[in-house]
């Protein structure tokens, strides 16, 4: 089962069920499809994904942003945010607190549902 996350900092995908050892794992970057390729030496897994956040910022991937860990059966991926993702992501935020603060949806407005 493979589950995409969201982290502050990072992007994770936890893939489960797989149960060999970390060393058994190759994690490469194919900088032609700008995506991320996993494998197994023993030939009984292969992936490959991409970061759509990346693609919409025209950004890269870089190997120096992943991290990889194995535990109970999940083998867990992490890639590093970029600065400009995150500071994307910092102004997204902004923006939403402002226009809650000028008078969002905060269920007093004058919408008749009948």
């Amino acid at each position: 089962k493979f589950i995409p996350m969201d982290h502050p900092a990072a992007f994770e995908w936890r893939i489960r069920n797989l149960p060999y050892p970390i060393a058994t794992y190759q994690l490469t970057v194919d900088d032609a499809k700008q995506e991320l390729v996993l494998r197994t030496t023993n030939k009984k897994y292969f992936k490959r994904f991409a970061v759509p956040a990346l693609r919409r910022h025209g950004l890269v991937l870089d190997k120096v942003n992943i991290a990889m860990n194995h535990a109970h059966n999940t083998l867990v991926i992490r890639y590093k945010k970029p600065v400009k993702i995150l500071e994307f992501e910092r102004q997204h935020r902004l923006n939403i607190q402002q226009a809650m603060a000028k008078g969002g949806d905060d269920g007093t407005g004058d919408c008749k549902t009948q």
